[in-house]
């Protein structure tokens, strides 16, 4: 008698590759085009939990995020995290609330552990844990497995001549670029020796006015010459590559970068009354403007001025501002989702608070002297007297670097920039 058992067995088999197949397609597919979307949820132990979660994807995981709103005892909770939690939906396993010294404060678990610092009412201001710095509050945080390691990052100082850099402070993927004397200081986690020095000067330059960051790019004119020059140097931070450009037109040191758009930057030469546009990324350099024809302007289109507004330093404006009368500053990171970072003065130093674009509720994050500050994803990187920090709800505060040039000269600069 014929017995087709292995024939069956095999068809099964193949069945279930096809089947497992199709489901990964499907997985993939979603993750590739998934757009996110909304979900109300209870969460409970021994209080009730309502979550509401709009999860938010853009093509190439850009300014992928979840927005929450955690309801509990009468107290509403929002925050927003740039993360896609692998696009999963109901990504909350559990929350942890505490009533401390008259704060209430939820510290939410998500299925991939502890992501954030917990988050605390204070009056009607929103205020991370790491924040208040309450005794009180840390001491029964410390007694929920993973916290204290997850917000306890310990200094590692790496020690050179001018700058102390802390190693674990690094994020990964992040490149920072800092102005040294004698040219650039590039540093990041990416890095073997988690810092790279381009020395392009032969003597100390206190002042290299003509010079910019974009991106990954930092781009200086050759300080080495006198009164003129047809030299820059551009350095790329990701590659840790740089290169000296010559020109063949001679620009006066009477010159300053009005702008860079599109990874062009542009220079004027008060002197010639001339107009250049350099390509950081390739190795062009053309005459674009000059006192016959006009000069190029920037103001989120282009237009033409004259030279006489162009020897009077007009900068191009990149991008808007939002304008309020209760702050000094009011920056906006993403569009339809993201935040507003509002700056408060306060004497001699500002409080930095975040606002959810979806909400009206506002998140207290740190105070600085300095309004030069970067933002990628949950990042805000800040100069406060001679440190550069980066606060995150995910990390806390930490102390980049050190560097006592920036509170003794103002003409350093910095710049980050976030591969991917």
């Amino acid at each position: 008698m014929y017995n087709n058992s292995g024939e069956n067995m095999k068809k099964m088999l193949g069945m279930l590759i096809v089947l497992f197949a199709i489901y990964f397609g499907i997985q993939i597919i979603f993750n590739v085009l998934g757009k996110g979307g909304e979900d109300t949820y209870i969460l409970k132990n021994d209080y009730t939990f309502k979550v509401y979660e709009k999860a938010t994807f853009k093509l190439k995981n850009r300014f992928d995020n979840y927005y929450f709103k955690v309801e509990v005892e009468d107290t509403t909770f929002t925050f927003q995290l740039f993360n896609n939690f692998s696009k999963h939906s109901r990504v909350i396993d559990d929350i942890k609330y505490f009533e401390v010294n008259n704060y209430k404060c939820i510290l939410p678990i998500f299925e991939t552990g502890i992501v954030m610092d917990a988050l605390c009412i204070d009056g009607n201001v929103y205020i991370y844990a790491n924040t208040l710095d309450n005794s009180s509050l840390n001491k029964k945080l410390n007694e929920v497995e993973g916290y204290k390691d997850k917000f306890n990052i310990k200094e590692d100082m790496l020690v050179l001549k001018d700058m102390r850099v802390n190693k674990n402070a690094l994020v990964e993927d992040h490149y920072i670029g800092i102005n040294t004397y004698r040219g650039l200081r590039g540093i990041s986690k990416n890095y073997l020796s988690a810092y790279h020095d381009f020395d392009f000067f032969k003597k100390d330059v206190y002042n290299s006015k003509i010079s910019t960051f974009n991106n990954q790019y930092y781009l200086v004119a050759d300080y080495n010459s006198n009164y003129e020059f047809n030299t820059f140097y551009v350095v790329d931070l990701v590659k840790i590559h740089d290169s000296e450009r010559k020109y063949h037109s001679k620009i006066s040191f009477d010159s300053y970068i009005q702008g860079v758009v599109d990874n062009k930057a542009y220079v004027y030469d008060k002197d010639s009354k001339k107009q250049y546009e350099i390509d950081l990324e390739n190795d062009s350099f053309v005459e674009v403007g000059n006192a016959s024809k006009g000069i190029k302007y920037y103001n989120q289109e282009w237009t033409i001025i004259s030279v006489k507004d162009a020897n009077e330093g007009k900068l191009f404006v990149t991008d808007t501002k939002k304008t309020n009368p209760n702050y000094a500053k009011v920056d906006k990171y993403g569009e339809e989702v993201g935040f507003y970072y509002l700056f408060e003065k306060s004497g001699n130093k500002y409080k930095v608070y975040r606002k959810n674009i979806q909400d009206d509720n506002l998140t207290y994050l740190f105070t600085t002297d300095n309004l030069n500050t970067f933002y990628y994803d949950n990042y805000v990187y800040y100069i406060d007297n001679n440190k550069l920090k980066v606060y995150s709800e995910l990390t806390g505060t930490n102390t980049v670097l050190e560097y006592n040039e920036l509170t003794f000269n103002k003409n350093i600069t910095y710049n980050v920039y976030k591969r991917g």
